[in-house]
């Protein structure tokens, strides 16, 4: 299997009411998991004060977004445990969504990641998703399904 390291990510932007949506998405999740194994979806969110008029969130906001990032997703993807495949931006709430093996376990991995930090105002929920739903939608939204079976590079969900 591929390394998590190494796997492209695709960027996709738009507008919903008005307000801009920024998505990032892994373009290679097939080739890095298994829905069979990785049949649980952790949502997690970040509701945001709206301060600009675009409704994305500015500085210092969005660097600590990035550290809360940071701070979680190596850790949970060393080892598989639980793989990010998408990031979404829209009008006061950042949400992040990934698959994992264990939720239990991923959750623990998360809070102790986050022990040396200050409280960061996040939603975690998990979800049954044995056929990547979330995922296949996301590649369908974004025109990336379409993208993988044109045969350009990437692995799509099967």
């Amino acid at each position: 299997m591929a390394s998590p390291t190494d796997d492209p990510w695709f960027r996709a932007q738009g507008t919903r009411d008005g307000m801009p949506v920024l998505i990032r998405g892994r373009q290679n999740l097939n080739a890095l998991v298994r829905p069979e194994s990785h049949s649980k979806l952790l949502r997690i969110a970040w509701n945001y004060l709206v301060e600009s008029e675009t409704g994305l969130p500015v500085s210092p906001l969005d660097d600590n977004m990035a550290a809360f990032e940071n701070a979680i997703f190596n850790d949970l993807e060393r080892d598989r445990l639980c793989m990010l495949f998408s990031v979404y931006t829209h009008n006061g709430i950042k949400e992040w969504c990934a698959y994992t093996s264990d939720a239990q376990a991923s959750s623990d991995r998360i809070n102790i990641a986050l022990e040396p930090h200050e409280p960061f105002p996040i939603e975690m929920t998990v979800e049954d998703d044995p056929g990547w739903t979330e995922y296949k939608d996301l590649l369908r939204g974004t025109g990336m399904d379409l993208v993988l079976q044109s045969g350009k590079k990437g692995y799509g969900v099967e």
